[in-house]
């Protein structure tokens, strides 16, 4: 579960857990945050995602992969960032698709973003007045895992989670746009 110590991720990892699976989580430090007291029942690898030889340590043995980690801030930073967020978001898909090919093929989950219009293309997202990094890399990280699915023949699901919010979110002025404006509100 990349991004397992992320908000959506932990609660990812607890819900396998309980249900007696064995998981692995990457980081790229000892921060657990929510998933601290949950460290001895989950495999954890230190590294970085963008690092496709972390990535094929990482992903062998595995049965499923769920990759929810990001390059993620507040829409501000992704547009005032657009390239790097952009760029890091891609990256990580490109390693970890990279990791997938020198093993054997596993369904993959890969949790993207309801930010990306229907009917959109990444060309017209790209051509946007202000453009948003982490939607467009999203978009394109989209396009890579579908075409890496079915070239190398792995289960792909892709989920674009709709206002998520909840327990262990940031609630800040500079959050999400839920959490922010029950910031705000507050």
């Amino acid at each position: 579960v990349t991004g397992g110590t992320g908000f959506i991720g932990s609660f990812l990892v607890e819900a396998l857990l309980a249900r007696g699976a064995k998981v692995r989580v990457p980081v790229r430090s000892e921060n657990f945050r929510a998933l601290s007291g949950l460290q001895s029942k989950f495999e954890w690898m230190e590294g970085d995602l963008r690092d496709s030889t972390y990535c094929t340590e990482l992903v062998t043995g595995v049965d499923h992969v769920f990759h929810l980690a990001a390059c993620r801030r507040n829409a501000e930073y992704h547009a005032t960032h657009a390239s790097q967020v952009l760029h890091e978001n891609v990256r990580m898909t490109h390693a970890l698709i990279d990791g997938l090919r020198a093993t054997r093929p596993v369904p993959v989950t890969f949790f993207s973003t309801a930010n990306i219009p229907p009917q959109s293309d990444v060309l017209s997202l790209s051509k946007a007045a202000t453009i948003d990094g982490y939607v467009l890399g999203k978009a394109l990280s989209e396009l890579t895992w579908f075409i890496a699915s079915r070239t190398h023949h792995f289960p792909l699901l892709i989920i674009r989670p709709v206002g998520t919010y909840g327990p262990r979110d940031t609630f800040s002025a500079d959050s999400n746009v839920i959490p922010a404006l029950m910031y705000k509100a507050k």
